[in-house]
């Protein structure tokens, strides 16, 4: 359950990160309300789904100390990803 609720948490903050206005054209959504409407409530959703997974599973105290290492890990993952792929967007103009 824990490597489900990491992917949860994975793609809620890629969602997050795409509905961001510094994100680089290349990678980020639209320029429209709705899209990034959506992928705010699509991001906050699926880190609440992987709180209310973990807690299924485990005492609520094991639950949040497992969210939050997770989360820093899910962040940190996307954040590097981001970095290593924000020179091939400029490249590529």
């Amino acid at each position: 359950m824990t490597v489900i609720a990491f992917l949860f948490e994975l793609l809620g903050f890629a969602a997050l990160a795409s509905a961001m206005h510094a994100i680089p054209r290349p990678m980020r959504l639209r320029d429209s309300r709705g899209a990034r409407r959506t992928a705010r409530a699509l991001g906050a959703g699926l880190l609440c789904l992987a709180f209310v997974l973990l807690a299924w599973n485990e005492s609520v105290g094991r639950a949040i100390l497992d969210w939050f290492g997770l989360a820093t890990l899910a962040a940190t993952t996307v954040l590097l990803v981001l970095a290593i792929a924000r020179p091939r967007a400029r490249a590529s103009r």
